[in-house]
């Protein structure tokens, strides 16, 4: 009876050292490649020009605006936001480090500094830099959600859902050309929704986004102009003489 005890525990401890000794499950190899052909795409299309429509506001209560967003690269940024018709509303320059918003029709000016979406501040509804929506736009999305990723799931359509590993927290959906149709900030669906759809050059044409509170934004690239170079001097932003400077909380977003 003791050599059978014996020798039942002795099986035992083999199964668990054999089990311990298991290497992890590894990622299915489409999903890896999928992956692969997202990293693959994300090629920044500079310099750009880009005529934006943004329809911005609470569910059922939305106003427009429209923008046009250049650069020379994503790291040095500039934006005019209008309502009406050609009424600017707000110039933005951004270059990473400095955020500067000047208000024509309120002479004034604010700034910010850090990277801490400065976007929610002015009344858009997008929790991404502005940096983060010239990568987007542009082509370079791995520049937004990271070039690593954690575990893969299931998510909409069938399609691999990559728990993002930096940069930004949430999960990204790819589809089979390793597109961006997704990005959910918060599993269960707590926080911000994104989805994002492409023209036939494969860059994105429509940003929509929702977050549980009922904000939502509405992005459409209008058009992409062809431009083959911006210089510094069209990037500048000065502070016109006698416009009093403001921290970018005191901002009142102006909109339609």
């Amino acid at each position: 009876m003791r050599t059978f005890i014996f020798g039942l525990c002795l099986c035992l401890l083999c199964l668990t050292g054999c089990v311990k000794q298991q290497p992890s499950p590894t990622l299915p190899k489409d999903n890896e490649a999928t992956w692969q052909k997202f990293l693959a795409n994300s090629t920044p299309h500079n310099p750009y020009r880009l005529q934006l429509s943004l329809r911005l506001g609470m569910k059922g209560d939305t106003r427009r605006v429209t923008a046009i967003l250049w650069g020379a690269d994503t790291n040095t940024i500039r934006l005019d936001a209008m309502a009406g018709v050609g009424s600017v509303i707000a110039k933005i320059y951004d270059d990473r480090s400095t955020f500067l918003l000047v208000a024509p029709v309120d002479g004034k000016a604010y700034t910010h500094q850090g990277s801490n979406k400065p976007m929610l501040k002015i009344g858009i509804p997008l929790p991404l830099t502005l940096k983060n929506l010239a990568d987007l736009l542009t082509g370079n999305p791995a520049a937004v959600f990271g070039r690593t990723h954690g575990q893969v799931t299931e998510g909409s359509k069938g399609y691999p859902s990559y728990a993002l590993a930096e940069r930004i927290q949430g999960a990204i959906t790819l589809d089979g050309q390793g597109r961006v149709l997704t990005w959910l900030e918060k599993p269960q669906g707590r926080g911000w929704n994104m989805q994002i759809e492409y023209a036939d050059d494969n860059l994105p044409s429509r940003i929509n986004l929702e977050n549980t509170r009922g904000e939502r934004a509405v992005l459409l690239v209008k058009e992409r102009e062809a431009v083959t170079t911006i210089d510094k001097s069209q990037l500048n932003l000065t502070i016109p003489q006698g416009v009093k400077v403001l921290p970018l909380a005191q901002y009142t977003a102006q909109t339609e």
